[in-house]
């Protein structure tokens, strides 16, 4: 048997000492004092304990309610999402010319070629595209109007 850490022999001189101390017309109102301590402290454990318990019941059904709300929510966003973009796709098609075929065909004109950098000229790709090689050796300018410069 083992009370609060305690062997038989340790509690058994502990009452003993208390008995001298004490005597034995004090010791039985010295017990009540300590039972009726210890039931008072259970009590309250208990209350605190169910209030710790209602509590957390509170916040997880509410924890339920809201994530039960998000999921609802998300499912609302996906289906108009989805619906969105169906009806986006269906006018995309509708719109769309069809494709020209032929001499009508467009080409798409062919990208300025960029001048790489080198050790003899490390900024060669902040070279304007509008601004003709030769004129970029002499210093010029582009033009505002967005026209290569004569």
């Amino acid at each position: 048997m083992n009370f609060f850490g305690m062997g038989p022999m340790e509690i058994l001189t502990i009452f003993v000492i208390a008995l001298m101390i004490f005597g034995p017309g004090k010791l039985p109102e010295i017990a009540q004092a300590i039972g009726k301590g210890i039931r008072e402290f259970r009590a309250a454990t208990n209350e605190l304990t169910g209030e710790f318990q209602r509590t957390l019941n509170e916040v997880s059904s509410e924890m339920t309610s809201v994530r039960d709300e998000v999921r609802q929510s998300a499912l609302e966003v996906r289906q108009t999402t989805t619906s969105a973009l169906t009806e986006a796709t269906r006018l995309d098609q509708i719109n769309t010319p069809p494709p020209s075929t032929g001499a009508q065909a467009r080409v798409a004109p062919a990208a300025a070629p960029q001048r790489m950098p080198s050790k003899a000229d490390p900024l060669a790709d902040l070279m304007p595209m509008d601004l003709a090689p030769s004129a970029a050796a002499n210093g010029a300018e582009p033009a505002q109007d967005g026209t290569k410069p004569a």
